[in-house]
């Protein structure tokens, strides 16, 4: 039971643990218009480094949770594990 237990909380943590952004954030879309930068400008800083850090920052993040997951799989099937190992000892007393 204490591996279902710590699995649910392992998926609960990777849940929770950070959200991964979908774009601009609020800061840097203040910055941008402190600027008075010209459309083609603006295209310019979000497509050579808005973006490249953008993805950067998702890869971390969800590298982050995957581990998590990982950890949460593994405590599920040891649980699963156990309980099979409790059924064979059960039935089978003299193993």
């Amino acid at each position: 039971m204490l591996l279902f237990i710590g699995s649910i909380l392992f998926a609960l943590f990777s849940y929770m643990i950070q959200t991964v952004d979908g774009g601009v954030s609020t800061d840097a879309f203040d910055k941008l218009t402190k600027y008075n930068l010209r459309e083609d400008e603006y295209l310019n800083w979000v497509l050579t480094l808005g973006y490249p850090k953008w993805i950067d920052k998702g890869v971390e993040k969800r590298d982050a949770k995957e581990r998590w997951i990982e950890y949460s799989l593994i405590a599920f099937l040891g649980g699963i594990a156990m309980l099979l190992v409790g059924m064979l000892l059960t039935i089978y007393p003299d193993i």
